[in-house]
């Protein structure tokens, strides 16, 4: 499966996609897309709140979850070099 999307934007507008994944059928895929949302940006939070240092600032706190992001994503591809 492939998703392509195109918009134009002016210097200083900015545009939301609102994207579902699943593999079932849905009558109304985004009656409750906010919800959702606002429940997966919850759990990240709960579950960086039990991995990073108690004693970071919030901008360490952001840089620490920025470096697990790279990690994860590119850790075999460092580890295979």
């Amino acid at each position: 499966m492939a998703v392509h999307f195109k918009k134009v934007l002016q210097p200083g507008e900015s545009h939301t996609f609102e994207i579902r994944f699943t593999n079932k059928k849905m009558n109304q895929p985004f009656q409750d897309f906010d919800q959702v949302f606002k429940t997966r940006i919850q759990e990240a939070n709960n579950y960086y709140d039990t991995v990073l240092s108690k004693k970071a600032t919030k901008e360490e706190k952001m840089i620490q979850r920025q470096v697990f992001f790279f990690l994860k994503k590119n850790l075999s591809k460092i580890m295979n070099k």
